[in-house]
């Protein structure tokens, strides 16, 4: 009978055992099938929330009814509404700040209205490609410059620190051209006045400004009796100003650059190359101005020539974060 109980203790030990083992099999069972469930639809919210990350961190590069992205101030991040249309469930917020060295640096984050435990960042690096640096001085001159005794040189009033320039000499002129002015303006003599790519008038320069936002590109010699200009002045020929013009930017003469008439206003800088052929012998120089204004901004110009590079993303420069 001592035997019979022992081994009814020890199948009911046994039954208990295979009981339990069979309780946490279906346990186990149960938990792969919620978090498989959980992680389908954690990836399904995943692919959607990357297509519309990637979505919202290129479509920042688009023109946008904010402040366009030339204009940014540096290293001050931009942060706007970036929801995507096509996903309207999605939360979006887009940052954008400007770098030194015409970059851009878009951060995307996307997450979704209904439920905060999934989210996308991507992050993008993109740069202005522009066809050159800003001038270094208010008046850039291969040749000789005259300025008459009612010509004004102000100084720079800009503050980002990529662009200010408030040591500037006021005229460059390349070596053996000379400047005729009045006492207080300063000139320096610098080598890259003797090179085109200074001036933007190289062919791959032109090609690459002819046709962008804010720029004009006239073929051979022009005269402008007044009116206003915002942006980039190409003339490939000599530029002569008749009469009241106020430009804010770049002016650029292939010739010679003649303002004796009153009126000329320039906040940017001035670039005259007066190529061998482009000025008659008996021109005074390549610049010469009798009653005008200057105030020497590179940061305009800078901006200037950000406006007619829209950006472009850096390739192997962008990354995403998972959460």
């Amino acid at each position: 009978m001592g035997d019979a109980r022992s081994r009814s203790g020890f199948a009911l030990a046994a039954t208990l055992g295979v009981l339990s083992v069979l309780g946490l099999m279906m346990a186990g069972a149960f938990a792969a099938s919620l978090r498989a469930r959980h992680s389908a639809r954690l990836a399904s919210g995943e692919i959607t929330l990357s297509a519309a990350a990637d979505h919202v961190v290129y479509g920042a590069l688009e023109p946008s009814g904010g402040t366009p992205l030339a204009d940014l101030p540096l290293g001050a991040a931009t942060i706007h509404d970036g929801a995507d249309p096509e996903l309207p469930d999605d939360s979006a917020r887009v940052a954008v700040t400007r770098l030194p060295g015409n970059l851009l640096w878009i951060v995307a984050d996307v997450m979704p209205r209904a439920s905060g435990d999934i989210e996308r960042r991507v992050a993008l690096i993109a740069h202005f490609p522009v066809a050159a640096a800003p001038p270094s001085a208010a008046i850039v001159a291969r040749r000789s410059v005259v300025l008459g005794g009612a010509v004004r040189m102000l100084p720079d009033t800009a503050h980002d620190a990529d662009c200010a320039a408030p040591d500037a000499p006021d005229v460059v002129l390349a070596p053996g051209a000379s400047l005729s002015s009045s006492a207080g303006i300063r000139a320096e003599t610098q080598a890259a006045a003797s090179d085109s790519a200074t001036y933007l008038l190289t062919a791959r320069q032109v090609v690459l400004l002819r046709n962008k936002p804010g720029v004009l590109v006239i073929d051979g010699d022009t005269t402008i009796a007044n009116g206003n200009l915002e942006g980039i002045l190409i003339v490939l020929g000599t530029l002569t100003v008749g009469g009241p013009l106020s430009v804010t930017g770049l002016v650029v003469a292939g010739g010679a650059v003649h303002a004796t008439a009153p009126g000329l206003s320039v906040t940017g800088a001035l670039l005259a190359f007066d190529a061998p052929g482009s000025a008659s012998d008996s021109a005074p120089g390549a610049v010469s101005l009798g009653d005008a204004t200057i105030r020497y901004s590179p940061c305009v110009v800078a901006r200037a020539l950000r406006r007619a590079a829209p950006p472009v993303p850096l390739r192997h420069r962008g990354w995403s974060e998972l959460f």
